[in-house]
């Protein structure tokens, strides 16, 4: 496989085994195995995908429970999903959240920061993000960087947290 990987280096490739490195592999002679996944199991290997997955955290009932959540960055911070707070609706949020804002729809990780009348929307708020004060964001992924990856609204925002 890595010479496929090799291949597709310094191509627009986005880095989809599925979309890009198996039909190389196919179309090169190669033998292609797969392995069985029992349980949840979702591809996320486009940011499309990735924020399609988090929003699945939201529904009712969730794709995966918080318990079965991966937890490798700031395992001992507790998740928990909330109908309504004051600043927080609809959403999975971190207890370490920093809020002076308003969160809706959205999944929070641990380390972040919502400053002053800011207003997040079916957003993904990786671990550390920071989001500054007056920000309003739909529909995005925002990486501790700051780095903000716009997707696509959801459909309708129906079946989240009752």
């Amino acid at each position: 496989m890595h010479h496929y990987l090799e291949h597709l280096d310094g191509t627009d490739w986005h880095h989809d085994i599925s979309r890009d490195v198996i039909p190389a592999m196919l179309a090169g002679g190669e033998r292609v195995r797969g392995h069985e996944v029992t349980g949840y199991w979702e591809d996320i290997g486009t940011v499309e995908r990735y924020h399609r997955a988090h929003r699945g955290l939201l529904t009712d009932p969730p794709t995966l429970t918080l318990a079965d959540l991966p937890r490798t960055l700031a395992p001992g911070v507790p998740r928990r999903r909330v109908t309504h707070t004051d600043g927080v609706h609809h959403s999975v949020v971190a207890a370490d959240l920093a809020n002076e804002g308003l969160v809706e729809h959205s999944v929070v990780h641990p380390g972040v920061r919502i400053e002053a009348d800011a207003h997040v929307s079916d957003c993904v708020l990786l671990p550390g993000a920071r989001i500054p004060a007056g920000t309003e964001l739909r529909a995005a992924i925002v990486l501790e960087d700051g780095t903000v990856q716009p997707c696509e609204p959801a459909p309708a925002l129906g079946g989240v947290i009752p």
